[in-house]
């Protein structure tokens, strides 16, 4: 990955891409979607998905290909999936951490004013949630342990801030 965050190899074990022998995958994004003041759900429904199967989760979440910035990846999930682009926000970066791998997860946002544009689309049974209604439902276990892990700056950043 270059400074410009643009993927230009693919992953290698090698000491600067090691710590602790825990190897990174590759870089991953996420898209928020907030319609007002609640983030859409969806029920994760890919067997292949590192954070569950059978999990509510964002609608978008991917890895980055070869040549791609994280926003175009962002991007082109969203234009496989509902058929158009999104405006989309950075919220930020960082290492998602397990104890066999970390991958590092690029965030973002998109900003709607209704649930209309995945009318006509693969994605089903999207709910739409507020935080605190998220984590009065977290003895469940029905959350992706990465939506678990950004509900604090969910809550305390992006909804504040978005929302005035």
């Amino acid at each position: 990955m270059d400074k410009k965050k643009y993927i230009l190899d693919q992953t290698k074990q090698d000491d600067s891409f090691l710590d602790n022998d825990i190897p990174y995958l590759y870089p991953h994004v996420r898209v928020v979607v907030e319609i007002k003041d609640k983030i859409y759900l969806i029920l994760n429904n890919d067997s292949s998905s590192l954070y569950g199967e059978n999990l509510l989760d964002h609608p978008f979440t991917g890895d980055i290909f070869y040549e791609e910035s994280p926003k175009v990846g962002a991007n082109r999930l969203i234009q496989e999936i509902i058929g158009r682009k999104l405006e989309l926000r950075d919220l930020l970066d960082g290492p998602f951490i397990w104890p066999e791998r970390k991958r590092l997860v690029f965030l973002f946002l998109a900003l709607l004013d209704t649930v209309d544009v995945f009318r006509n689309t693969t994605i089903e049974g999207g709910e739409l949630w507020t935080i605190p209604d998220i984590k009065n439902a977290l003895f469940t276990k029905k959350f992706s342990s990465c939506l678990v892990d950004e509900l604090d700056f969910l809550e305390k950043v992006v909804l504040p801030v978005y929302n005035n």
